[in-house]
């Protein structure tokens, strides 16, 4: 098959997990033998073409005549003549970011592709009321009602689908999100704690920050906060550490390459994930795939790989629930062990191969009734 990846980030510009599905189902298709091309932006002057991984990545520079970050929006006129200049067929087009909505029907019309949509996250949900906010959730619908298939990374999400828009007609099935398995040597620093992600209220980061106040009483213990968010609410964030007193126990370590990231998951006695809402929760799953052992919600999407038996489950997303869980953790490593041994063979079930083959199969059988 020849299918068109078109995604807002995609390795090494990755901000959250959107980024690195897209990146890892694309070069999982290259792999199996599929021609792949990736269409994203990037901070450079021209267009960058080239292959990386089997895949054929083209970045167009934002800002531009091709993408607009103020606007979010790639312009399908000018891409769709660059591609059509190079690429003679597509069967199918992958869309994970909402800023590609105009140039995936685009180039759905002009090839005839089958177009897929994978929702990672439900606008509507996210809290915010702003007109931009509106404005978004509405082409998100607009995406789900022109997609062939809707694709939801778990159960919840697909749920959630359901409930809020019972008019979609577009078929929507769960395909889970995908991890890769690798062990690297552990030497674990006591009382060290991971948060990865994006760094937002809905990750309960202000609730970690008041209940490693609360550990500390107790217990020696050094949260490193890996990630990025906005600068209003990053801010937020370093004005609490400060006010709480604990910027002896934090550390705000910024962005970090995800291949780093995997690697830097053994230096750490545990993952945290405190999220209040998850579409999928693709952090805990790599670190039960790292074999590191991981403290969570079972918030969302969390709840169809997250259970008491691979993770030490925080059971009410708030200061004492986080602590409680915290605690636990670093009195028990026994049972700590018995649950990151259990989650390593767990996290073996979502390979990416497999994942890459559910979604090739719904593809085929599109094709197959076009």
């Amino acid at each position: 098959m020849r299918i068109a990846v078109l995604t807002n980030e995609y390795e090494p510009d990755i901000i959250g997990g959107l980024g690195t599905v897209s990146t890892r189902l694309a070069e999982e298709w290259a792999k199996a033998g599929h021609e792949v091309i990736a269409l994203t932006k990037w901070r450079g002057a021209d267009i960058d073409d080239r292959v990386r991984a089997g895949v054929r990545v083209i970045r167009f520079p934002r800002d531009s005549d091709y993408q607009s970050v103020r606007m979010q929006v790639f312009y399908a006129d000018p891409i769709v003549r660059y591609v059509e200049s190079r690429v003679t067929q597509l069967d199918a087009v992958h869309v994970h970011s909402l800023q590609t909505d105009t140039l995936a029907r685009a180039l759905k019309e002009h090839y005839g592709a089958i177009y897929v949509y994978t929702c990672h996250s439900l606008i509507a949900l996210e809290g915010s009321h702003t007109a931009r906010h509106r404005a978004m959730e509405a082409r998100q619908v607009a995406i789900m009602a022109a997609a062939d298939v809707v694709v939801a990374p778990s159960t919840w999400e697909f749920r959630m689908i359901r409930e809020m828009y019972p008019d979609q007609k577009t078929p929507v099935y769960v395909i889970p999100n995908g991890v890769t398995c690798a062990l690297y040597e552990r030497h674990p620093r006591s009382g060290t704690l991971l948060y990865a992600g994006r760094v937002i209220r809905a990750k309960g980061i202000d609730d970690l920050l008041r209940a490693i106040l609360v550990v500390r009483r107790t217990h020696p213990v050094q949260l490193d906060i890996r990630g990025t968010g906005s600068p209003t609410y990053l801010k937020h964030v370093e004005d609490t550490i400060r006010r709480l007193r604990i910027h002896k126990s934090i550390r705000l370590l910024g962005k970090c390459e995800h291949a780093t990231l995997q690697r830097k998951m053994a230096d750490y006695q545990a993952v945290i994930l405190p999220s209040r809402a998850e579409s999928f929760g693709l952090v805990a799953l790599e670190a039960m795939a790292a074999g590191t052992p991981l403290i969570a919600t079972r918030a969302g999407g969390l709840r169809d790989f997250v259970d008491e038996s691979v993770a030490t489950i925080i059971d009410s997303s708030d200061v004492s629930g986080i602590s409680r869980a915290i605690v636990h953790t670093l009195r028990h490593p026994r049972k700590t062990e018995k649950k990151r041994l259990k989650a390593l063979e767990r996290a073996k079930r979502y390979s990416w191969t497999r994942v890459a083959d559910q979604y090739i199969h719904r593809m085929q059988s599109l094709l197959g009734d076009s």
